[in-house]
């Protein structure tokens, strides 16, 4: 399946003045519309859009000036699919590809050398530093081994139908070059970087090309889609894909404690309703309301519900749209932070589950020991872990499941004060 499912959006900050921006294509991408991109077309494995005004380090060195760059990421909707882009720093030249799979576009066999990657991974490979989905540095092209002395940073699910935003900024240290450094920020939560000597890989005087490559392969697809300009213009991906338009989206805490969400949407296109989801960590998720939608309208239209099921700490909210063809899209995330109360919150996912079940408990009270249980319908207690609540207030624990009979059970946690219990059901 070759759709284009992967959208994001860049601005680029340039240290010279306006000017007007063109694109080279490689590998059978295509320019559907404005300034949205196609990067993958049946047959193509690898793909890759640059931009053609290039960048010249001496230029860079001498106005010591950083350069930044803001996009909107779109990985698609098949956790299964692969393999992922990569952001990339090149002076190879304006058509400059590497191969599909895993090489994600710059590296390989045809690797794109001079080059900086910073990879947004979504297939596990054997060579990968963790089975999450991740993000990672890679020099010349070599994208089986991380830049020295980086290290992964594990992301949830990328192909979960969201769109997120990642920004880069690339910092010229003039008194000490080797202290000039590489940041990419995705969803204002993950952060990696990188700090080199940009003449160690580039020459001064040499055009510097940006732009984005991508890779699958015949078994691992995941299309991918870009657009080069503001998120939301007319002529981007986002503006012709989405059927929400999104006018704001906030969080805000009221004085009982509770947490208003208010959202505005500036078109509706077949919106039968949205779901509202709420997460402790930004990694697992639980649906806590309903909203119906507008169907279709062309006017703005406001939505407003309250939690009150909350207690202290971070809270993540995200809306989850869905047609009335049964296509999702997502809004972005929403933070929040509460002071701490005395109480405890399991969740865990996924749930229905099968093999196993990942439990993620947050506690208000540290110093105390918590109980871990899960009971049959009978009552029977059919797993237990005990976890020392000294350290952190929120903790992930892993149950294995393969021995348990199908059926409905309730996961408990209990301190000397307080308990919850969750259900989760176990499918065959």
């Amino acid at each position: 399946m070759y759709q284009c499912n992967f959208v994001f959006f860049i601005l680029f900050l340039l240290i010279s003045s306006s000017f007007s921006q063109t694109y080279t294509m490689t590998n059978g991408v295509t320019n559907p519309s404005g300034d949205c991109y196609c990067m993958t077309s049946p047959g193509s494995f690898s793909a890759a859009v640059w931009e053609d005004n290039d960048l010249r380090l001496f230029d860079f060195q001498r106005s010591n000036k950083d350069l930044s760059w803001e996009f909107e990421v779109y990985l698609g909707t098949d956790d299964n699919g692969g393999h992922g882009m990569a952001f990339v720093i090149q002076g190879e030249g304006p058509d400059a590809a590497g191969n599909g799979g895993a090489p994600l576009g710059y590296g390989g066999t045809s690797a794109i050398i001079p080059s900086i990657a910073i990879e947004i991974d979504t297939n596990p490979n054997s060579f990968d530093p963790t089975t999450d989905d991740h993000m990672t540095v890679h020099l010349q092209g070599n994208h089986t081994n991380p830049a020295t002395g980086t290290s992964e940073v594990s992301l949830p699910n990328m192909e979960d139908g969201a769109y997120h935003s990642f920004s880069v900024l690339w910092h010229y240290d003039d008194v000490t070059p080797s202290n000039s450094t590489l940041t990419a920020t995705l969803d204002g939560i993950y952060t990696i970087s990188y700090s080199f000597d940009p003449s160690f890989l580039f020459n001064s005087f040499n055009p510097i090309y940006v732009g984005f490559t991508s890779g699958v392969n015949a078994v691992a697809t995941n299309d991918h889609k870009v657009s080069f300009g503001t998120p939301g213009d007319a002529g981007s991906c986002s503006a012709v894909s989405l059927p929400v338009e999104y006018v704001s989206f906030e969080a805000s805490i009221l004085q009982d404690k509770s947490v208003q969400l208010d959202w505005t949407t500036g078109i509706e296109l077949n919106n039968d309703y949205f779901e509202v989801l709420r997460s402790v960590d930004g990694n697992l998720w639980e649906t806590i309301a309903w909203v119906d939608g507008a169907g279709t309208r062309n006017e703005q239209t406001t939505y407003q519900i309250e939690d009150h099921r909350i207690f202290g700490g971070k809270r993540y909210y995200q809306l989850r749209q869905v047609d009335f063809n049964g296509d999702v899209s997502y809004s972005e995330i929403r933070e929040v932070t509460i002071g701490f109360q005395s109480a405890i919150q399991i969740q865990a996912y996924p749930n229905p589950a099968s093999s196993h079940v990942e439990v993620l408990l947050t506690l208000s009270d540290l110093n105390q020991q918590t109980l871990l249980s899960l009971y049959d319908l009978s009552g029977r207690e059919v797993l237990r872990q005990l976890i020392n609540n000294q350290m952190s207030h929120t903790h992930r624990i892993r149950l294995e499941l393969g021995h348990l009979v199908p059926g409905l059970y309730y996961l408990k946690a209990q301190t000397n004060t307080f308990r919850a219990v969750n259900q989760l059901v176990v499918s065959g």
